[in-house]
């Protein structure tokens, strides 16, 4: 068949409607028929197109298909069938006219014939470590030593903890580029399969597992193989003590993926890698805007940039600015409050669906995402008392460590919330503080980010347990802050907030679903790698 069918369209409309079908239903045939199909058809007549099935398409398909030729650029209307639910005589009408549009993707790709390999026979399988906290030549290099808050993004390539090429042969494990690592023990695991693909040489602890592949697989193929069985695999999830989740290694090595030929899998895995190095392209521009923006309060707020020294007056912090005040961090908010957990199902009375907001989600959340956030179920007086909205600031509490302390914050903007078909609150090891206005908030915010950026979070930690806590209390005493008069504050926010809401576009979440939704659909064989790439060019 060449690629425009033989139809009464300009190749251009086919391309839409060709991407909306293979969108919604890339498995089945397509046939047009009417008017544009026996070249009858007037400038602006329908296009009928018939897509044969075997049982009727879910309402959520069609509503999808209806909405999406509705809102296109076609001149005209698109006016759809669904086989299965069509009567004799009009079957008979639209195959008397019928031109074959789409051919069924059902019996192509994996079920036209790729084999498949458990996941123990595609690649050599490794196990970390911990090198001696307590011998310091092991700790300090540029060597990533990985953990489960370091599986942060697809591609791996750095972490919060390094150790020494002395500390990489003692105690754990270094691994080549592009070996695959994900998280086999730990809370993370209840919620998310935390995994990735090495970019470097790294070395990783004992709850994270390293395979290299081997044979005829390539390494980015098995990862994106790996990522799709995702739900799978958290079905696999047991618990140890203490609730923490572990994924047995037997039942995931017993997980089988297709293995189509060495074309087809590198091909798989360019669109879908080139998706991601978007997703991670624009999560780095996000840390550029966002040190911009301490830059900028930094000139505000610290170094008072522009102001003449006949134009400054002494306070508890020192010199600032005439007509500008100091108050405590407390004083600027409206209230402060816990984080919640809820409960995993609907049970007695925590029968509100919320989504949880936890640390580990605010880089992905901040850079346009949705995170891991789960979503639980809570109490109809606790999401009223706890639910976020514009301008709050979510603050770790809990979970810090000995090189890493607690304290890290994400403002909450519209297009946050906007992502979420649930209300929104913060995880119980976090707190939300709400603002006495969306102005202070923006001076807030920026406030904690430069704080913890600079380090000033671990005079309030308090880490008797093990575990590092937030002093919040005593925070919101302590902490003071240099606030200018009105007019100057307006003129502060105005600055910033157009670089803060640049921040938080959906852009990364288009991305994140485009990814998601062709990763089974390219792994099953449903979707032809030309047809991925044209959507993959929409976004």
């Amino acid at each position: 068949m060449s690629d425009t069918p033989n139809i009464d369209i300009r190749p251009d409309h086919w391309q839409i409607v060709r991407d909306i079908l293979c969108k919604h239903v890339p498995q089945y045939e397509v046939w047009a028929f009417g008017s544009r199909a026996k070249w009858l058809a007037k400038q602006y007549s329908d296009l009928d197109l018939a897509i044969i099935t075997d049982q009727p398409l879910s309402l959520a398909v069609s509503a999808a298909l209806a909405d999406d030729f509705s809102e296109s650029d076609l001149p005209w209307k698109v006016d759809v069938v669904d086989w299965a639910t069509t009567g004799d005589s009009f079957r008979k009408i639209i195959k008397r006219d019928k031109v074959i549009v789409q051919e069924s993707d059902r019996y192509l790709g994996m079920k036209k014939g790729w084999p498949r390999r458990q996941l123990k026979d595609c690649a050599k399988w490794y196990s970390g470590g911990t090198p001696s906290k307590g011998v310091a030549s092991y700790w300090g290099g540029d060597i990533p030593w990985i953990s489960s808050k370091s599986l942060t993004s697809f591609f791996v390539s750095d972490s919060e903890d390094r150790v020494t090429n002395e500390g990489a042969h003692n105690g754990t494990r270094l691994v080549p580029k592009d070996s695959i690592l994900f998280v086999v023990r730990g809370m993370s695991l209840k919620t998310e399969f935390r995994m990735g693909i090495a970019t470097r040489p790294v070395t990783f602890n004992q709850d994270v597992k390293a395979l290299l592949a081997i044979n005829d697989v390539l390494p980015a193929y098995l990862a994106y193989a790996i990522k799709s069985k995702t739900n799978e695999i958290l079905q696999m999830v047991g618990e140890a003590g203490h609730g923490t989740g572990v994924l047995p290694t037997d039942r995931i090595q017993s997980l089988e993926i297709p293995i189509p030929p060495i074309a087809d899998q590198r091909a798989i895995a360019r669109i879908l890698g080139n998706l991601d190095e978007r997703i991670e392209l624009n999560q780095r521009m996000d840390q550029t805007l966002e040190a911009m923006v301490r830059a900028l309060f930094k000139s505000w707020f610290v170094d008072f940039d522009g102001v003449a020294s006949e134009d400054m007056q002494e306070s508890e912090l020192g010199l600032i600015p005439k007509g500008w005040r100091v108050a405590s961090f407390g004083d600027l908010l409206e209230s402060s409050i816990g984080g919640d957990w809820g409960k995993e199902k609907p049970e007695d009375d925590h029968n509100e669906p919320v989504i949880i907001i936890r640390r580990t989600d605010f880089f992905d959340i901040k850079s346009g995402g949705k995170g891991g956030a789960p979503t639980r179920y809570t109490t109809a007086k606790k999401m009223a008392s706890r639910n976020l909205q514009e301008g709050d600031i979510i603050i770790e509490i809990s979970g810090g460590s000995p090189v890493q302390p607690t304290g890290r914050s994400m403002r909450i903007s519209r297009s946050i919330l906007a992502r979420f078909e649930s209300p929104v609150v913060c995880a119980s090891f976090c707190r939300r503080f709400r603002p006495v206005s969306l102005s202070v908030g923006v001076l807030v915010a920026c406030h904690l980010n430069y704080l913890y950026e600079n380090g000033g979070t671990w005079e309030y930690q308090n880490q008797s347990t093990g575990i590092a806590n937030f002093q919040t209390s005593h925070f919101l005493k302590v902490e003071k802050v240099v606030i200018p008069p009105d007019e100057q504050l307006k003129e502060f926010v105005t600055l910033v907030s157009p670089i803060l809401d640049s921040m938080s576009t959906n852009q990364n979440l288009m991305l994140t679903q485009l990814r998601d939704t062709l990763l089974p659909k390219l792994l099953s064989g449903e979707l032809r790698v030309k047809d991925a790439e044209r959507m993959a060019e929409t976004v």
